[in-house]
């Protein structure tokens, strides 16, 4: 997966390729920290989301296209799983750390709740938090992503089958 990215985002680490995935070889602090500067930016017509492959989707991604799409689109990819970051090292890649999705929300929103305190302005990462479930309603409209993944009627992702 080959990306470029806007002349106003800030530069960004370049991707490990693991199992074909580009993985960014970033700390659970370079992670916020890029998605901070992406959130004090002003809102573009590019939907800017993170994924955060563990190896369920490590496997996933080998025969799923639908999957495959929404990680080349995805603006940051992160490591989710700690058997990928071993394995990371293994290869001779060496991924820092795990960077969970479930670790980063909460990281973000303590992040955007010190910049409030120290600046008496309001939450910089409230734009992110409308866009975690996936639709930027500042904008009115879904984020791209969201309409590549087909939902089956549990509204779960047509290539998430359930356990």
């Amino acid at each position: 997966i080959s990306k470029s990215y806007p002349a106003d985002s800030p530069p960004m680490i370049d991707p490990i390729t693991l199992f074909g995935i580009p993985i960014h070889a970033m700390s659970m602090a370079d992670a916020v920290d890029q998605v901070d500067d992406w959130c004090r930016q002003p809102l573009g017509e590019r939907c800017r989301y993170v994924v955060t492959p563990n190896v369920d989707h490590t496997v996933m991604y080998q025969s799923q296209a639908a999957l495959r799409a929404a990680y080349e689109d995805a603006s940051l990819i992160l490591a989710d799983g700690t058997p990928v970051v071993l394995a990371s090292r293994l290869l001779g890649k060496g991924l820092p750390e795990r960077v969970a999705g479930s670790d980063l929300v909460p990281a973000l929103f303590q992040q955007a709740t010190k910049f409030q305190q120290a600046t008496q302005s309001t939450l910089a990462v409230s734009q992110s938090a409308i866009g975690v479930g996936g639709h930027d309603l500042l904008a009115g409209r879904p984020c791209s992503a969201q309409n590549r993944l087909p939902s089956t009627h549990s509204g779960r992702p047509a290539w998430a089958k359930p356990g």
